[in-house]
């Protein structure tokens, strides 16, 4: 929230983490087979889990720092959603939900596998709500 200045135009806040940030470096076939071994190697030696945490390690830190900081500054209020409140959140965020499943039965997929997939994902990382 500091990042963005949005601690300087509110000052009541959820504690709730309802957002994520997606990192992406992309390169197109074409683009990437135009290139020289040694220019893949790079690439090759750079797209890696290691790599990526190098990029979002700190934003997460960042952001998990900010939570606090927001908790301690005067004049600021931060607080948690009650339980009716998230199920409300999660009530109104069911059509993007079901949209994205048409879509992905549309492109073939099973939207159902990839959603029990995500959930154990969040459940290993205790990262859901």
């Amino acid at each position: 929230m500091f990042l963005f200045g949005i601690d300087k135009v509110v000052k009541y806040h959820m504690d709730v983490p309802l957002y994520t940030t997606v990192f992406t470096y992309n390169i197109n076939l074409k683009a990437y087979n135009a290139l020289s071994p040694t220019q893949k190697k790079v690439i090759d030696d750079h797209c890696s889990p290691e790599w990526a945490s190098k990029v979002t390690d700190p934003w997460s830190d960042f952001e998990a720092n900010g939570r606090t900081k927001m908790k301690a500054l005067e004049g600021h209020e931060v607080y948690p959603l009650t339980p009716e409140q998230l199920a409300e959140w999660k009530k109104e965020t069911r059509p993007l939900h079901d949209s994205w499943a048409e879509q992905v039965k549309k492109a073939g997929g099973d939207p159902d596998a990839i959603d029990a997939e995500l959930q154990k994902a969040l459940k290993k990382y205790d990262a859901g709500l």
